[in-house]
């Protein structure tokens, strides 16, 4: 696709320098009426290009989000991107898959933050692969606003440390994953959260913690505020899980 571009490119830039030699003949001439026609000539050729090149740029961006929504969700999402890319099941394509995303980086960046905003994580995934500056808050809402346990097997659900695993908050995971490698900061300090933020976290860790050591009570019962726990601790912030003896 970039060749095409390119040799588009490369043939207008040709085309420019004929008609501007002519040009100057039909000028010294005295002969406008051809130099009007040339002209014509020169904006139709380069709105051609301009139209090709946007038709590229669609089938392009359609490319990447086929890409993300369907080869590439099958995969593994703990892998950044361009892991993902060195997958031998793609085979010869991967690098034609990484070429059609650099070269849509630009045009991508809107597309990107819209589809966090709507809640799919791949999209968090391509942020923290071309590093958008402009993702960092609206990952960190994701982050705060998105409830997911995994849930699943491996775990005894009777014990509350069985909620607190990393493994149980994967998309959290990706979420501090790509905020780190695109802020380049310690995003662990406790200073990630706006207080509006932390707060709705916080109100919801104390709905049921911290919990007395003693007192029996089922961990599913009280799984939205481990999750905040787990959310909070992640980030840097200090909170107890049990209540001092």
């Amino acid at each position: 696709m970039a060749g095409i571009r390119d040799g588009m490119g490369r043939n207008f830039l040709i085309l420019t320098i004929i008609i501007c030699g002519y040009s100057v003949f039909i000028v010294n001439t005295k002969r406008p009426f051809f130099l009007i026609l040339l002209f014509i000539a020169i904006s139709c050729a380069f709105s051609q290009e301009k139209e090709d090149n946007t038709l590229i740029d669609e089938i392009e961006i359609a490319a990447c989000i086929n890409f993300l929504k369907n080869e590439a969700a099958a995969y593994n999402y703990d892998d950044p991107l361009e892991v993902i890319f060195t997958y031998t099941e793609f085979g010869g394509h991967a690098r034609k898959y990484a070429d059609m995303f650099d070269n849509q980086k630009d045009n991508l960046e809107t597309i990107v933050l819209e589809g966090i905003k709507s809640g799919n994580h791949w999209y968090i995934i391509l942020a923290e692969y071309f590093k958008y500056e402009s993702s960092i808050n609206v990952i960190t809402d994701y982050y705060v606003h998105k409830y997911y346990f995994y849930g699943w097997e491996g775990y005894d659900y009777d014990k509350i440390e069985s909620f607190l695993s990393d493994n149980q908050y994967p998309l959290d995971g990706i979420c501090i994953r790509a905020l780190k490698r695109i802020s380049g900061k310690d995003i662990t300090d406790g200073s990630l959260l706006s207080e509006e933020q932390y707060n709705q976290l916080y109100d919801i860790y104390k709905k049921h913690l911290p919990v007395d050591t003693d007192t029996a009570i089922s961990p599913f019962a009280i799984h939205e505020s481990l999750m905040a726990y787990w959310k909070l601790t992640r980030l840097g912030y200090e909170l107890q899980l049990y209540k001092e003896e």
